[in-house]
């Protein structure tokens, strides 16, 4: 359920209540279902979808799930990306990204360098590639032999790196690509790439440092911060990026041979990175090379390849770490790629050479494993992407209890009324006035 579904069901509570104010079940009822639907836009979802990107040195596919809301990820099929696969050297790549406002579904092909888009059917999940894909890429592979891909959250823009050269294209209503600019000459090699929450910034690992670029809402070039590149701050490789919500705190994963690493640096209003007091933040567990925030950013998970395991952080609020513990998914199973649904109930991760993995998200504790689902003819599965994806969008509300007469006096007949008002993340507010006797 999205935002405008949500104003809807609220609307629809307020022309209940105004048409039979003295009904005191329904109006109860209603003013329930307006808090769920504005406060929880995805609870009342029965569905979420998670994607699974399987390459092998020949083809390149798509394996679908629908998840339930217990978590049980059932199979919806797999499709090819029309594209060549090519296996990765570098864990951290992110090669598979959905886009919310577009419903759109990327993926690249590092076999033949090009990006395959599909248009994703929202009630059922299903995948049909857009008219023109697979299309060129224009980049050519480094060490780590693949392209990340990042779309900016209003849809209009998709950032694809590789080799010292990040293409921005244009995203077409139809979904086709177009190459609008091309920034180069960066550090290589190049691995994980995120855009910012507000689509503000665009940063992209190289192993050693991490590149900050601010983005064009017009045309969506890119033009780096001053002081970028930004060294790393511990001693392993930076792969896997993830910002907070509002951009104000970005993480990295970094691959270290003997222990799990995490950088952590505040973002200022340029877009510049200051390492946070305390980074890099050092537990159990190696080759750690993608991290991923929860949608309320109070928890940050970081898989670890070498140990086969995920570390779970509690995100302070002044963006420290504290380590909560490891989970595992089975014996002999390696987490790569991560993701979660938009309520923040379950992390999905691409559990490699075997499938999909379910877990539950538990605050304070390490995550439950659900299940792991096999994939047929499992290669090389290392990404993986949740529709609807995480979101940052946002809710503000109040909520005021009225009585009449006031005060009220024993015995007597009154009646009592609760106003909600809520200014939702586009600006609107919707208000469900006071009402309802008793």
């Amino acid at each position: 359920m999205r935002v405008n579904e949500s104003k809807l069901i609220c609307t629809e509570a307020v022309r209940y209540q105004k048409a039979r104010p003295s009904a005191r079940t329904p109006w109860h009822f209603a003013a329930l279902l307006c808090l769920l639907a504005l406060l929880c836009p995805f609870a009342l979802r029965a569905q979420n979808f998670a994607y699974v990107n399987n390459q092998s040195g020949v083809s390149n596919s798509i394996t679908s799930f629908s998840v339930d809301t217990g978590g049980v990820a059932t199979s919806l099929g797999t499709v090819s990306t029309g594209g060549t696969g090519a296996p990765v050297a570098c864990a951290g790549i992110d090669r598979i990204t959905v886009n919310l406002a577009s419903n759109l579904l990327f993926v690249s092909n590092g076999g033949n360098q090009t990006v395959s888009v599909f248009r994703i059917t929202p009630a059922t999940g299903a995948l049909a590639a857009v008219a023109g894909s697979p299309f060129p890429g224009g980049l050519t592979l480094d060490s780590c032999a693949g392209i990340s891909l990042a779309a900016t959250p209003d849809g209009k823009f998709l950032m694809a790196s590789s080799n010292g050269a990040i293409k921005t294209f244009s995203i077409a209503v139809n979904g086709a690509l177009s190459v609008s600019s091309t920034a180069s000459l960066l550090p290589s090699p190049m691995v994980g790439m995120k855009i910012s929450g507000d689509g503000r910034f665009l940063a992209v690992s190289h192993q050693a440092s991490v590149s900050v670029f601010s983005i064009s809402a017009v045309n969506g070039s890119l033009t780096a911060v001053a002081g970028s590149p930004f060294a790393k701050t511990g001693t392993g490789l930076v792969g896997g990026l993830d910002f907070n919500c509002d951009g104000t705190l970005l993480y990295a994963a970094e691959g270290g041979a003997t222990s799990s690493i995490t950088d952590a640096w505040s973002v200022d209003p340029s877009g510049a990175l200051t390492p946070i007091v305390g980074s890099p933040f050092t537990v159990a567990g190696n080759d750690s090379n993608v991290v991923f925030l929860t949608p309320d950013n109070t928890i940050l998970y970081q898989s670890n390849q070498g140990s086969k395991d995920l570390n779970t952080f509690t995100v302070n609020p002044d963006g420290t770490l504290t380590s909560i513990g490891l989970a595992s998914i089975a014996a002999g199973h390696t987490p790569a790629g991560l993701a979660g649904d938009n309520s923040g109930l379950f992390l999905f991760s691409a559990d490699d050479a075997f499938g999909l993995a379910v877990f539950n998200i538990l605050p304070g504790a390490v995550p439950t494993l659900v299940g792991d689902t096999a994939i047929a003819g499992a290669g090389q599965i290392q990404a993986v992407a949740a529709y609807p994806p995480r979101s940052c969008a946002h809710t503000d509300f109040s909520v005021t209890q009225t009585a009449s007469p006031n005060p009220v006096t024993a015995g007597l007949d009154g009646s009592q009324g609760i106003e909600i008002t809520a200014g939702l993340s586009d600006g609107d507010v919707v208000v469900i006035p006071a009402g309802g006797s008793r």
